[in-house]
């Protein structure tokens, strides 16, 4: 077992939770090896808006169309919009671990709508469990960025969850990613000069590296101008990059990206193929 510390970003979390069995395995084999799993309050602000963001929407679906067909084909029409495809994708794996953990329904006759009365009770127990698990899970959950955002759980109010995510901005100011970003800016301009001397042929994925990029100088002029939610979000990767550098190691199933980000610092990665 090693004792060098293994930081967990939002990839490799989300698919602790998923249905690939496969993948969860070579998850755990590469855990089994290490005694210190850490990861971040950013990383779980970043779990709750990618994964349990959807368990929640998936819920109240159900309850509202009162059939699993209905709300299927309410999942369905999600298909027409491009960036959707991540949320389709947990939708489907949620419904398929449902099935998967439920050995009988008692009636033929209303099948469909015992279907998503049973759905809907096994959503209510796993969203709040998977939130006690984030943290219950690793060792140690970094607080680098003080984000209170991911401190807020999912509450069941009357027929719905709330899992809504405040936003902020720099005019008034709760958590401490201005004094974060303005202690390891070494760092950051570090990401940000590499990304800069990349020919486009090199970038995997422009559009998100430019908006790093533009980000990182936002924060140069300025720490407190991280502190707004927009931005915090489209620094992400870089972000939580930055953040397990104490921690020497991370491990992520973003390759391209990580290669980008990583290298100027010199943070070791483990990738998940």
């Amino acid at each position: 077992m090693s004792a060098k510390p293994l930081f967990l970003d939002t990839s490799i979390q989300v698919s602790r939770k998923s249905s690939d069995e496969n993948e969860i395995n070579k998850i755990n084999d590469i855990l089994d090896k290490c005694d210190f799993i850490c990861t971040s309050s950013f990383v779980q602000l970043e779990f709750k808006q990618s994964y349990i963001q959807d368990l929640v929407y998936l819920h109240k679906i159900l309850v509202n169309e009162k059939t699993f067909s209905g709300a299927f084909l309410r999942t369905k029409k999600l298909n027409a919009h491009p960036d959707h495809r991540r949320k389709i994708s947990n939708l489907l794996d949620a419904m398929g671990q449902f099935f998967a953990n439920t050995n009988s329904f008692s009636s033929e006759d209303n099948f469909d709508k015992e279907i998503a009365e049973q759905m809907v009770i096994y959503l209510e127990i796993i969203i709040e469990d998977i939130w006690d698990w984030f943290e219950s899970d690793v060792k140690h959950v970094s607080e680098d960025t003080g984000c209170v955002r991911s401190k807020v759980p999912p509450k069941k109010k009357g027929r719905y969850f709330d899992a809504r995510i405040q936003k902020c901005k720099s005019e008034k100011i709760h958590c401490k990613l201005n004094k974060f970003f303005e202690e390891k800016q070494d760092a950051f301009k570090a990401i940000l000069d590499y990304i800069k001397s990349l020919d486009d042929s090199e970038k995997k994925k422009p559009g998100e590296l430019n908006k790093i990029v533009l980000t990182i100088e936002e924060g140069l002029k300025n720490p407190d101008n991280m502190c707004n939610s927009d931005q915090c979000k489209r620094l992400g990767d870089a972000l939580i990059a930055v953040e397990a550098i104490h921690f020497k190691e991370l491990f992520t199933k973003d390759v391209d990206q990580s290669k980008v980000i990583c290298t100027p610092i010199n943070l070791q990665t483990n990738l998940l193929n």
